[in-house]
């Protein structure tokens, strides 16, 4: 990071938009097709410990969707332990959920520990976001900190609607994400790289039904990280391998086939699903005849793949 620190940023300003000064419209609209390392570079230069919550957030997205472990790591040193007011402390929700989806070990363990830190100051603003880094932790998350948090906060005596603010957090949202990380234990602990992969694509693709809020968007993240090493356990830094990748191009190819049969699908679903497998199987440097290209431009400007060039 000393290196990153000692040259200017590099001249991107189509990230310096997206992340300080987005189109309401566009905030979803990642800058793509970029190399990870000039993205990390700028990322570093650019956010300190005045940047604020929105900025951070913007930044998040591009974090998770490059797999930029080296940012993770520059913002971790933004956590000091002095978050005074709501505010700060969304700020630092942020920050320890990225520690804790980076991928590296010793900022998930990083991440764990703030994330008591944190529950232990809990106030209503922040009860809804905190459910978020259990997510972000997935299935090593101690939930019960938080339910104890949050138990604790309604003993308190809070006005009606701050109360149902954090029941709805305790029964509903945070219910919803432990659910969430049992799944994704399971298809973690399936050994058979080729048997993981086609669950995780199925997740993905919505083709299993639950927990779409977090789902779709922890599949997509471990798909990128098949690409990385052969088991999950192996897969802490970016290192995409184009063998791996290619392993993963050729299960979104066969799950086309198994979108055009799910009868519980409509057309309008099914080309949209076949679309998002295309774009997957681009993404993942697969082969497209003329008519896949042709199709796979078709939802531009409709739909968000998060694995997309578009």
């Amino acid at each position: 990071m000393a290196m990153f620190s000692q040259v200017p940023p590099p001249t991107m300003p189509e990230l310096e938009e997206f992340v300080f000064h987005p189109d309401q419209f566009q905030k979803e609209a990642i800058p793509r097709r970029l190399r990870s390392e000039d993205v990390a570079r700028f990322l570093i230069t650019r956010l300190d410990r005045s940047t604020g919550l929105d900025p951070l957030r913007q930044a998040e997205k591009l974090i998770d969707y490059y797999d930029l472990n080296e940012v993770a790591a520059h913002l971790r040193s933004f956590l000091d332990g002095r978050e005074a007011n709501p505010g700060e402390r969304r700020r630092s929700i942020t920050i320890t959920r990225i520690l804790a989806r980076s991928g590296a070990p010793e900022e998930w363990q990083f991440a764990a520990n703030y994330y008591r830190f944190l529950a232990q100051q809990v106030t209503v603003p922040e009860a809804a976001e905190m459910v978020s880094i259990c997510d972000a932790l997935g299935p090593q998350a101690d939930t019960q900190i938080l339910r104890s948090a949050l138990t604790a906060l309604l003993q308190k005596g809070l006005a009606p609607n701050d109360a149902r603010t954090v029941e709805t957090a305790l029964n509903m949202t945070l219910p919803r994400a432990e659910q969430a990380n049992t799944m994704k234990r399971r298809l973690l602990s399936v050994p058979a790289r080729e048997q993981r992969i086609a669950g995780e694509v199925a997740l993905y693709l919505q083709l299993v039904l639950g927990y779409p809020e977090y789902l779709p968007g922890w599949a997509g993240r471990q798909l990128r990280r098949e690409t990385w090493a052969d088991q999950p356990a192996q897969q802490t830094v970016r290192n995409p391998d184009p063998g791996r990748a290619q392993q993963v191009a050729e299960a979104f190819r066969q799950a086309i086939a198994k979108v055009e049969q799910d009868a519980k699908l409509n057309e309008a679903a099914k080309a949209m699903k076949t679309v998002t497998c295309l774009r997957a199987v681009d993404f993942f440097g697969g082969m497209l005849s003329e008519a896949d290209t042709a199709k796979l431009h078709e939802g531009t400007g409709r739909q968000f793949d998060v694995l997309s060039n578009y």
